[in-house]
C-alpha cells in the first residue's frame, strides 16, 4: 500500500495543515516524507471527505435573515448588514452606508424626503452620493432638540440632504417636546410650521432612526425628558422612540399626553409612506425595532446582524 493510501496519515497531514496552519514544507519536514506526498494526502483528504470544506457567507446568511423578517412583519423591504464584530458606532457608521446607498436607488425627479436627526442619521447624511435629479424637497421629520450639538446634527442633515439631491430644504424649528399641550397647539397654528409638517405629511420618503429609552437618549440629552421619567417610560412598557414618540412592543404609543407635547409628524402619518425607513443597528435596539414594524411605523428595515438575530429570538 502507498503511504498516500495511508487514510490515518492523510487524516493526520490534513489536521496539520487546516487546523494547524503549518505549511506543506513544514509538514514535510516534521513527518520525513516529501513535500508532493503531503500535497498528495490533502487531495486523497478531500477526496475521501476526511477534509470538508465549507465557504462561510456571511452576505447570504443576512440575506435569509432578512426574509424571514420581511415576511413575519410583513414589510415592503429589509435589508441586514453583516456584524464583523464592529463596536457600536462601526456598526452605526455600516448601516448608515447600506442606508445612504439605498436611498440611492428610490429618490427620482419631484421625490419629498422627510428626515429625523440624531446621530445615526447624521452619518446616514454624510454619506450621501451627490446624484443629478431635480424637483427634490427635504423636509424635517420632527422638532429640535435643544443640545446645540443635536441642533447642529438636524442643520447639517438637512443641508446634506439637500446638496446631495440639488434640493430645496425646510427646517422644522421648534423644540421636539414642548412644556405643555397648549404651547404645542400654539406652536402647530403657526402658518410656517404647520407648512412644514404638512410638506412632511406628503413627503413620499421617511427615513428616520429607530431609537432606545435609557440615559443615554438624546432627548435626556436635551433636557426634554429626565433619566427618571424615561425609567418609568420603560416600566409602562416603552420599547423605542421614532421622531421622538415613545411606543410599546405592539407599536402603541405608551405616553398619550407626552406624545400631545411632541411636534412633528404623528406616527400614525408613518404608515401612509410610499418608503418609510427605519435605520438601527445593535442588539439592544431589537425590541424597539420590533415595535416599528408591528405598528407599521415602517416599510423598509435597514439594520444589523445583531439586531436582526435578536428580532428572531423576540418572535
Amino acid at each position: 500500500m502507498s503511504i498516500v493510501d495511508d487514510d490515518a496519515l492523510c487524516a493526520r497531514i490534513a489536521r496539520l495543515y487546516y487546523e494547524d496552519g503549518l505549511t506543506q514544507a513544514e509538514i514535510a519536514r516534521m513527518l520525513g516524507i516529501s513535500r508532493p506526498v503531503v500535497s498528495r494526502c490533502i487531495s486523497r483528504a478531500r477526496a475521501k471527505g476526511i477534509v470538508r470544506v465549507e465557504v462561510f457567507d456571511p452576505e447570504e446568511d443576512c440575506k435569509e435573515r432578512a426574509e424571514v423578517i420581511r415576511q413575519v412583519f410583513g414589510l415592503r423591504n429589509v435589508l441586514v448588514v453583516p456584524h464583523f464584530g464592529y463596536d457600536e458606532e462601526q456598526a452605526k457608521q455600516a448601516v448608515s452606508s447600506v442606508a445612504a446607498s439605498y436611498l440611492d436607488t428610490i429618490v427620482r425627479d419631484g421625490s419629498a424626503i422627510a428626515v429625523s436627526w440624531g446621530t445615526t442619521m447624521f452619518e446616514v447624511a454624510r454619506r450621501l452620493v451627490p446624484r443629478k435629479v431635480s424637483g427634490v424637497r427635504v423636509v424635517q421629520l420632527n422638532g429640535n432638540a435643544r443640545s446645540s450639538r443635536t441642533h447642529e446634527n438636524a442643520t447639517t442633515i438637512l443641508m446634506n440632504f439637500a446638496r446631495a439631491y440639488s434640493a430645496e430644504s425646510y427646517s422644522l424649528p421648534v423644540p421636539a417636546v414642548t412644556r405643555s399641550k397648549a404651547l404645542s397647539a400654539q406652536l402647530l397654528a403657526d402658518p410656517t410650521i404647520s407648512f412644514t409638517i404638512g410638506l412632511a405629511r406628503q413627503a413620499d420618503i421617511a427615513v428616520f432612526s429607530i431609537g432606545f429609552p435609557d440615559a443615554r437618549s438624546i432627548l435626556v440629552e436635551a433636557g426634554y425628558v429626565t433619566v427618571q421619567e424615561i425609567a418609568e417610560l420603560v416600566a409602562r412598557g416603552a420599547v423605542g422612540d421614532v421622531c421622538s414618540r415613545y411606543f410599546g412592543i405592539n407599536g402603541e404609543v405608551i405616553d398619550p399626553d407626552l406624545d400631545a407635547r411632541t411636534i412633528g409628524i404623528s406616527l400614525d402619518d408613518l404608515r401612509n409612506k410610499e418608503h418609510s425607513i427605519g435605520v438601527a443597528a445593535g442588539a439592544h435596539k431589537a425590541r424597539g425595532i420590533v415595535g416599528a414594524a408591528r405598528g407599521g411605523y415602517v416599510n423598509t428595515l435597514i439594520i444589523d446582524e445583531l439586531a436582526a438575530l435578536e428580532m428572531m429570538r423576540l418572535v
